[in-house]
């Protein structure tokens, strides 16, 4: 996970009159002041909101740090699930995008204490969580930095269930290995560009490839958190950039 700044301003197919007028209808129903369950309104995967998800969130998924050519192939993710907060459906601050096979994966239920919030500047989701990718590119750890901080623990928990699989399930372990085998790819590709900028001694090759390495350690990279905590991203510290 990367810290995220969402835009203060919400995208405005979230805030259609329809919308508007099922919050109302939904709080008056918690209330008792209508017998009937309002009806929610059309989708929210409009335009805008798939904007957002691109320029805000670089069309990555806020838990694995995939990329996704268009933003529309990501889905919709309720930080606090549906089920526990119905009037935060479409609160843009509770709202962040997701792969689709992680959101099947991903528990619909916030666990005691909750997650740290990637566009929380209390959580700092980079240097409160340990990303940890052994040289073979597929074994995939995280670790809290401070064990007593249970939000911490808890995404570590569940980063470890998105990428790995729950443990124990082999099943489910093999239905991970497609996005452990992209993180293994993106580290070869690292390790050999790596090779090449502290091999070459010409100027402008150097020059094409430092560029290259800067981009790959972005934040609008793909596993950013995970290419820079892996044993070349330690060594090339200096092409790590938010």
């Amino acid at each position: 996970m990367i810290n995220l700044n969402r835009p203060t301003n919400a995208p405005r197919s979230l805030e259609r009159p329809e919308i508007q007028r099922y919050l109302k209808a939904l709080q008056e129903y918690r209330e008792g002041v209508i017998d009937a369950e309002p009806t929610k309104p059309g989708s929210y995967r409009h335009c805008d909101l798939l904007n957002a998800f691109r320029d805000s969130f670089f069309s990555k998924c806020w838990l694995t740090e995939r990329r996704f050519e268009d933003a529309a192939e990501l889905e919709v993710d309720h930080f606090v699930p549906q089920a526990e907060a119905p009037e935060r459906i479409y609160d843009w601050t509770n709202l962040l995008p997701i792969d689709p096979k992680t959101n099947r994966i991903r528990p619909k239920k916030m666990p005691r204490g909750g997650y740290l919030d990637p566009c929380d500047p209390k959580d700092d989701v980079e240097t409160e969580i340990q990303y940890i990718l052994l040289p073979d590119g597929q074994t995939i750890r995280f670790a809290a930095v401070d064990s007593s901080n249970q939000k911490a623990c808890n995404s570590v928990e569940l980063l470890d269930l998105v990428h790995n699989g729950r443990k124990g399930d082999v099943d489910s372990h093999r239905s991970t290995l497609g996005l452990r085998e992209c993180i293994r790819r993106r580290r070869e590709e690292i390790s050999l560009l790596a090779v090449k900028y502290l091999k070459t001694s010409d100027p402008l090759e150097k020059t094409r490839t430092e560029f290259q390495l800067r981009h790959y350690f972005s934040k609008q990279a793909e596993f950013t958190m995970l290419m820079r905590h892996s044993e070349i991203g330690q060594l090339l510290k200096e092409f790590h950039q938010d």
